[in-house]
């Protein structure tokens, strides 16, 4: 730092003769040396709560609030029940799984040790979604918390996590899915992540062959408004059915009047191919020739110039519904999808998901994984058996884990 004052009325407000300026200065000699750099600040730790990546410090900050505590926050409400001394002190996952999972899902199910992401399964080790031998990824359509809850039942078994429903044909109140294709006044969904760690958004159930350019004008207007709530989802297309003319004609008028829903940097991008597909007949041969069909379907779709080569989910399939003692065609459709014949060379089939419910719009029979009025023990003990064989290999287990008691709130 070089420093020189010149001028000012001199020392003791001396005035300097007429004659001393100007002046000339000479440096003899300059150095410049660098100063040391300063240490590096010691690294954060990083972030990591519930041992799962969905319980953000956004999760951990949202409300949770009661009658009891109305300024509680998912955190508060975890950390009390570890550490209050008028708490249960509980250990962090036991705490986690009860305010995220059981006292306050909604606000703080990002929270939820449950939907921790699970490695890749291996025979011995079956975690959440499970992979078949040709590469399909083995999950399952059905209701969770609610109804017969199949989905639990499936959990339980260690054939999934919650986490691997990634709203997929959720039919449960969980805002997940915009299922009417003319409807775009219903609620915006929750955070991406807050619901089991979920982070797919699905649009429309079994929509209309000609409604592909009205479902496209409500999932604009729907994003427009829910623009905020709908970031962080990946979007899966319109699940579709009822043969491939119909199927190509509604994606194609689609993507026709949206075509911001093929820029992957557009909001409105949509990720995935969906459709459904069941047999059409209920004897084994033709069990296998509608899921070898619906392999074949699967391949033409992706290759079409609309769909730019998407994955394609399956996000639907089963036997033909409405026939009864049928568990060996469910069991064949099973086979079929998951691990197909040499005759189909080539499985695009990214994700199938087995139909595990009563029925919407057709009864099944013998398909569930627990018994019910519609299956029985036995159907429902080989239905579990021959998911965890194809996706997970024969010797796999699984124990369901306790779910813990409850709690006082913090006050």
């Amino acid at each position: 730092l070089l420093n020189l004052a010149i001028g000012g009325n001199g020392v003791g407000y001396a005035t300097p003769p007429d004659d001393a300026y100007p002046l000339t200065y000479s440096i003899d000699y300059v150095s410049i040396e660098a100063l040391p750099p300063p240490p590096p600040s010691p690294p954060l730790p990083p972030w990591s709560k519930c041992g799962t990546p969905a319980c953000t410090p956004e999760a951990w900050a949202a409300a949770a609030a009661n009658s009891e505590c109305m300024t509680c926050s998912c955190g508060d409400r975890i950390d009390w029940l570890q550490t209050s001394p008028d708490g249960p002190r509980m250990d962090e996952a036991a705490a986690c799984a009860q305010v995220a999972a059981i006292e306050f899902a909604g606000a703080c199910g990002g929270c939820d040790p449950a939907a921790a992401p699970s490695p890749t399964p291996s025979p011995s080790d079956p975690g959440g979604g499970g992979v078949s031998a040709r590469g399909v990824k083995c999950a399952v359509a059905a209701e969770y918390r609610r109804g017969g809850d199949n989905a639990q039942a499936a959990i339980d078994a260690g054939l999934l996590s919650a986490a691997d429903l990634n709203g997929l044909n959720d039919w449960t109140d969980s805002g997940l899915m915009l299922k009417q294709w003319d409807d775009s006044s219903v609620q915006c969904p929750p955070p991406a992540g807050s619901v089991n760690g979920r982070d797919r958004f699905s649009l429309f159930n079994e929509p209309p062959r000609d409604a592909g350019a009205a479902a496209a004008a409500t999932w604009k207007a729907y994003q427009a408004r829910c623009a905020s709530e709908l970031a962080g989802y990946e979007i899966v297309g319109p699940a579709v059915h009822n043969g491939l003319d119909w199927m190509r004609d509604f994606y194609s008028a689609f993507f026709a009047a949206c075509p911001e829903c093929q820029e992957p940097a557009s909001p409105l991008y949509v990720t995935y191919i969906a459709f459904h597909a069941y047999a059409t007949a209920s004897d084994t041969a033709g069990v296998v020739g509608s899921m070898v069909w619906t392999h074949d379907a699967a391949c033409t779709l992706q290759a079409e110039p609309w769909a730019l080569g998407r994955p394609v989910l399956l996000t639907e399939f089963g036997a033909q519904l409405n026939v009864q003692d049928n568990v060996d065609q469910w069991l064949t459709a099973m086979d079929t999808i998951f691990d197909p014949p040499a005759s189909v060379p080539s499985v695009c089939i990214e994700e199938a998901y087995y139909f595990a419910e009563h029925g919407f719009g057709g009864l099944a029979y013998e398909n569930e994984f627990q018994p019910s009025t519609t299956t029985t023990a036995d159907s429902a003990s080989r239905v579990v058996g021959k998911f965890r064989s194809l996706c997970f290999g024969p010797d796999s287990g699984s124990s369901p884990s306790p779910s813990p008691s409850p709690s006082p709130s913090p006050s």
